[in-house]
């Protein structure tokens, strides 16, 4: 059994915290540091968890972890695409300033991610991966440099998607199988920063039968949809979600929610080996989720990436801390965030250039959260702040503008009203200035991806790869000020 020391747990699958436990919470003061663990479950939607209302069983075991933790109603991610999420989330910058908004870059050396904040304090650091798009060059695919800073570093993807079978993946069970196994072996004497990356619901969505079949809603009226062709999921299914004849909005709906519910009897196995393990009790845990998916918000389907409406950005976190935590808290939360909290935590001097808070204090409602992508139509961009949000697509000077008090799916575009034009321009001058603000400068880039023809290929089909080659090295600033 683990020493009773702190343990610091961060889970993320993106579900939120409302409410109590803030005035308890007390950073770690002395003896052994806290362990921390990273849970991210990728392409998981929140509203489509029990503890955000989701009036299907599909996640009874998050359900239960959320009873133990405070829920954040209102977290959001900075990219509908995983590398770009991900760095976010490791390293407390925007995509931007991590260079990785262009197509080819791998996270630069000069980019310092958690593992490495957290190794030179004496954690040992470990990561179970299953999205391919994080692998190293094992999978035959570039080196993206997520692994820097780990002892360990597991992408042993051995299971083959169903539709794109060329495409590795792991899906939840020999996903926990491993993170099981690291923390039986673990030293408990030592700290441990661990990063598990769930895979599922990511589609294709083909979980066990007996899953998708539990997540049918008997008497629905049949919805057919049309095949787009292509990755993306605009007005109907990605090719590489079609699964055999199905042509049905509610099948797809169905076995994405059984996906769910295949992943959630997984992480209750993680749950308890951290409970047999004595991490648990005493452990600071953060679930969430790197970004959302479609199901026909904008005509959009089962896909993600390319845009940055809330389905694609909103995301659960749920946050526990020992008995600190509890509650739902509807302040506004975001992935740059994490690593403050961890300073605070750990009580180190954080890093001045974070532009992201402590997720154990008082966040507000009005902050400003931006989100980037590479999508067919070029670089994309938003702003949520003060009640509103602007999506910025400079490559074919289009944006977007939304009240989100009145309209908070995003479904009104009021770009064309006069009445929001100067308020619509304000804010496009706002994230103007945030994304002229690099607070990394890297100018020059130190890891670049060499990228064979097939890896091209397989990039691209995934929906990954839309942006030319050519400029990565001498990137120019985005420029918003175009005729609106």
């Amino acid at each position: 059994m683990k020493p009773k020391h702190l343990v610091l747990i961060l889970i993320l699958a993106l579900l939120i915290v409302v409410g109590g436990g803030i005035a308890a919470f007390a950073p770690w003061k002395s003896g052994p540091r806290p362990d921390i663990i990273l849970i991210v479950i990728d392409t998981l939607r929140p509203d489509h968890l029990g503890t955000y209302g989701y009036d299907l069983p599909t996640s009874p075991n998050i359900d239960a972890f959320a009873e133990d933790a405070v829920v954040f109603e209102d977290c959001r991610s900075h990219s509908s695409d995983t590398r770009l999420s991900v760095a976010s989330m490791l390293s407390g910058f925007y995509p931007h300033e991590a260079r990785l908004m262009e197509a080819r870059t791998a996270v630069p050396d000069e980019v310092e991610m958690a593992a490495e904040i957290l190794k030179p304090l004496g954690y040992k650091t470990a990561a179970v991966i299953s999205n391919f798009m994080l692998s190293s060059p094992r999978h035959g695919m570039p080196d993206r440099n997520y692994d820097q800073g780990f002892d360990i570093y597991d992408d042993d993807m051995r299971e083959r998607e169903k539709v794109r079978a060329n495409f590795p993946e792991r899906t939840a069970g020999p996903t926990t199988d491993r993170a099981v196994q690291i923390l039986e072996q673990h030293d408990p004497d030592q700290p441990l920063f661990l990063w598990v990356h769930y895979q599922d619901p990511h589609g294709p969505y083909t979980p066990p039968r007996e899953f998708g079949d539990m997540m049918k809603r008997p008497g629905v009226t049949p919805r057919r949809l049309e095949l787009t062709g292509n990755v993306g999921g605009g007005n109907g299914i990605p090719n590489y979600q079609q699964l055999d004849h199905h042509r049905d909005y509610h099948h797809y709906v169905a076995q994405y929610d059984g996906e769910i519910r295949y992943l959630d009897g997984h992480f209750a196995r993680l749950i308890q080996a951290l409970k047999d393990h004595g991490y648990y009790d005493n452990a600071l845990i953060i679930l969430t989720s790197d970004h959302g998916e479609g199901m026909g918000e904008q005509n959009w389907y089962f896909a993600h990436g390319w845009n940055l409406y809330k389905s694609l950005i909103h995301v659960p976190l749920i946050v526990k801390y020992g008995d600190q935590l509890s509650g739902r808290r509807d302040d506004r939360a975001q992935h740059i965030d994490i690593l403050p909290t961890i300073f605070s935590l750990l009580e180190l001097d954080p890093n001045p250039l974070l532009r992201g808070s402590d997720l154990m204090k008082p966040l507000g409602t009005g902050r400003p959260i931006v989100s980037q992508v590479r999508g067919l139509i070029g670089d994309v961009y938003s702003l949520h702040t003060d009640g509103t949000k602007v999506i910025a697509a400079p490559n074919i000077k289009r944006f977007e503008f939304y009240d989100t008090n009145a309209d908070p799916n995003e479904t009104n575009n009021l770009r064309g009203d006069p009445k929001s034009q100067a308020l619509a321009n304000q804010q496009i001058g706002r994230l103007q200035a945030i994304l002229d603000d690099d607070r990394l400068n890297i100018n020059v880039l130190t890891k670049e991806q060499q990228l064979t023809a097939q890896q091209i290929e397989d990039m691209e089909r995934a929906g990954y790869l839309e942006g030319k080659s050519g400029d990565d090295n001498n990137r120019k600033k985005p420029n918003l000020d175009f005729n609106r």
